[in-house]
């Protein structure tokens, strides 16, 4: 038997080297002995696993885009819709409805037929309600249905203005006298009724052509 010299082992003769710490064994080994065997593989160390659980982390919340104080723009509004101003159409047709009833005015005095007034009235009328309305050409039906009686009304006046100017040049008196003495002509009434009549026909006319036109476009 044999001992290592360094841990103090016990081996057989035949063995010359110590599978332990690897320190040559004293004596010869014998021939056709077998290679010294390698000492054996220490295990790898394991990790020391602490007993204290890992700590766990709260989920950071996704960062919130900043809100601005100043709202949003507004798209400004597409041409040919922008806001309509009933109250500053009714005016402007009541002033361009005025001109039409002066064109009137004009015509019963130079002698020419007076009837084609009532389109010149109406359209008129139409022209003002959409020109300060500010819906321009796109308005909406209002411009029709505002221009109708504004119109009617300034054909009438028109008719009387004009007659009464035509009366104050003939007899040599004042426009208001000479409207008072034209109510107590018949014959005068009769021919105011006519050219009334004669300019509401065209003035009909241009109304239903104005609807129809606006049925057509929807």
């Amino acid at each position: 038997m044999k001992k290592c010299s360094q841990c103090g082992r016990a081996y057989s003769d035949l063995i010359t080297t110590c599978s332990y710490c690897g320190t040559p064994l004293g004596g010869n080994a014998p021939a056709g002995s077998a290679r010294p065997v390698p000492p054996p593989a220490r295990p790898a160390a394991q990790p020391v696993r602490s007993s204290t659980p890992p700590v766990q982390t709260a989920p950071q919340p996704a960062p919130q885009p900043a809100r601005s104080s100043t709202p949003p723009a507004q798209p400004a509004p597409a041409a040919g819709l922008a806001a309509e101003n009933v109250g500053k159409g009714f005016l402007g047709a009541c002033l361009f409805g005025l001109g039409g009833a002066v064109v009137q005015a004009i015509l019963i005095n130079i002698g020419i037929v007076a009837a084609i007034s009532g389109i010149i009235t109406y359209f008129l009328a139409v022209y003002g309600y959409q020109k300060l309305s500010g819906a321009g050409a796109a308005s909406s039906k209002k411009a029709v249905w505002i221009a109708i009686p504004i119109s009617l009304l300034m054909i009438m006046l028109g008719t009387a203005f004009g007659y009464s100017f035509y009366c104050a040049n003939l007899w040599g008196v004042r426009v208001s006298e000479a409207a008072h003495l034209i109510q107590q002509n018949s014959a005068l009434i009769d021919a105011m009724g006519q050219d009334i009549m004669s300019s509401l026909m065209l003035w009909g006319a241009s109304v239903v052509i104005s609807l129809i036109r606006g049925r057509k476009k929807k």
